[in-house]
């Protein structure tokens, strides 16, 4: 009776252990019968003697059916190693390796922005000196004198004035206007692109007066909206072809300037009484000179575009002169008077001041309530004020 699988007896070349088929790993004789087995149906029994050995249908493997075998198994031992190795990398060197990837490409994104920026400058500057080129020649042949008679409304006056030297042209991150104001405006003040001309041929004239700001004082956000107004109307009709004129000048601010002037006295410790009116007016007028042209420089700053060669002060002789003509004839039309009225006295200073010159406060008061006696009869009348006096 042949004996089942489970009754082979242990032979040299058997099938391998439990533990061994569990791993999953093939071996030989998982794929081919044990040459000491002979093959009966489903089930395998013991050789016999010798003769029945002959006999008996024996499987035999070639070194061919071997080497295939063995190439199988090792297929197997590749893939499982292979996918163990990539677990392995993915959930250890991944993340790694992915930062250290993101790194590089920061570093390589910054390289090649700096480059394109470079270029770009590059790019930039060689156009600016070539537009720069151009528009110095045009300003030169238009400074250059001409024949014939000369237009006085000529919106760009011949001159001989040089044009500044050409700075180093850098491209800069971000736009300086600075730099590039700083180093026109000079030149169109030189050039005499912002004086008041007068051709009598054309009947066309346009001018504003510029609401003087104060000698001692600097430009607020108001003086930058009325001149910014203004400066764009006076180029409108300059660009016209009009004979136009924006007149500078400044207010002699007398309350403002005699306050400075007296406490530089008083840190010195001299005494307005003490030094005379005349020396006074001379002290003021040095402090004018100090301190006046930070409003023009500041206009000049923002661009405007005055006749600076007209600017006026408003305690110039020939204005003076011209203030006390017009109200002298005023008064003499009967247009103006002169009367008495309640006024902003300063006790200190000892001059009136202009209602914005003074700072209100509220306060606790008395109302004072007055009788007068009736005339040609009893009683009186009752008047009731705050300002007895």
């Amino acid at each position: 009776m042949a004996a089942g699988k489970d009754d082979a007896p242990d032979a040299p070349g058997a099938s391998p252990d439990k533990a061994a088929l569990d791993d999953g790993i093939p071996v030989l004789t998982d794929i081919a019968p044990d040459p000491a087995l002979i093959a009966t149906g489903s089930a395998l029994a013991p050789l016999g003697n010798a003769a029945d050995e002959q006999n008996a249908p024996v499987e035999v493997i070639s070194r061919v059916q071997v080497q295939n075998l063995q190439h199988g198994v090792y297929q197997k031992l590749r893939k499982d190693i292979d996918s163990q190795i990539a677990q392995v990398v993915r959930e250890q060197f991944m993340p790694d390796i992915g930062s250290a990837l993101n790194t590089a490409l920061g570093h390589i994104t910054q390289e090649l922005k700096g480059n394109i920026a470079q270029m770009v400058r590059t790019s930039v500057e060689q156009a600016l000196h070539a537009e720069l080129g151009t528009l110095r020649t045009a300003i030169e042949s238009r400074m250059a004198p001409q024949g014939g008679t000369e237009n006085a409304s000529a919106i760009i006056a011949p001159t001989s004035a040089t044009p500044p030297a050409e700075p180093p042209m850098e491209l800069a991150k971000s736009f300086e206007p600075a730099a590039i104001e700083a180093l026109w405006y000079p030149l169109w003040e030189q050039s005499g692109y912002f004086k008041a001309g007068l051709d009598r041929t054309r009947p066309d004239n346009y001018c504003i007066l510029l609401p003087p700001p104060n000698v001692t004082g600097t430009l607020h956000m108001g003086h930058a909206f009325q001149h910014t107004l203004m400066d764009a109307l006076t180029r409108y009709h300059r660009m016209l072809g009009n004979n136009t004129l924006w007149q500078p000048g400044t207010d002699h601010a007398g309350i403002a300037t005699q306050i400075v002037v007296e406490r530089q006295l008083e840190a010195q410790g001299i005494d307005r009484r003490a030094l005379g009116r005349e020396a006074f007016l001379e002290r003021v007028w040095q402090w004018k000179e100090q301190s006046g042209s930070t409003i023009t420089r500041q206009m000049r700053r923002l661009g405007a575009s005055c006749d600076w060669e007209r600017e006026r002060f408003t305690m110039d002789e020939g204005l003076s002169r011209t203030v006390t003509e017009v109200f002298v004839r005023l008064h003499e039309q009967g247009l103006i008077y002169r009367g008495k009225r309640l006024v902003n006295w300063d006790p200190v200073l000892q001059t009136a001041v202009s209602d914005l010159e003074v700072e209100s406060r509220e306060e606790d008061g008395k109302l004072w309530h007055i009788r007068y006696p009736l005339q040609g009869r009893e009683g009186h009348l009752v008047v009731a004020t705050t300002r007895p006096e």
